[in-house]
């Protein structure tokens, strides 16, 4: 997958120093697990996340880098939850944020989805207090199913029909 200023590769083994710069932040994590991934939580993730990606070609844990530099800026991902259904999501490094980035990631996961014939439906899931992602996803046609928790943390819950 690619857009205009971004380039998404499937996560490999080697990529797990910039996966743990990633979730080791503080700032970024503070909405998705509200605290930052130990280096053996780290480790464990992204075990996971390299099978994911083994059982399909199409999705799974993308890296995410600047087409012009390959600097990498965050991860990008399209993971089946349950039949015809698959959760999209993104994060960054503080140092993209507010450059249209997620955005445009968002826009290629919701595109590239639709065509595969085996997702219909698409969810989301952010903090309450994520203003930003909550834009996002609205401006790419979700519409908010229900408000929750997950893992214990407050959420609201995204839903996108094709």
């Amino acid at each position: 997958m690619k857009t205009k200023r971004l380039i998404f590769s499937p996560f490999e083994k080697s990529d797990f120093n910039n996966y743990y710069r990633l979730v080791k932040d503080k700032h970024v994590m503070r909405m998705i697990t509200g605290k930052p991934l130990s280096y053996e939580e780290a480790q464990a993730k992204f075990n996971v996340i390299l099978q994911v990606n083994k059982a399909h070609k199409e999705i799974g844990y993308f890296i995410v880098r600047k087409s012009d530099t390959k600097t990498f800026i965050g991860l990008a991902k399209i993971v089946i939850t349950q039949e015809q259904e698959a959760e999209i999501g993104y994060s960054l490094l503080p140092e993209h944020w507010g450059k249209g980035y997620a955005s445009e990631i968002s826009e290629e996961l919701v595109r590239s989805s639709s065509k595969l014939n085996y997702i219909n439906t698409l969810i989301a899931i952010i903090d309450p207090e994520n203003g930003a992602s909550r834009k996002i996803l609205q401006k790419s046609n979700f519409k908010l199913e229900r408000t929750g928790t997950i893992e214990g943390l407050a959420a609201e819950f995204y839903r996108l029909d094709f």
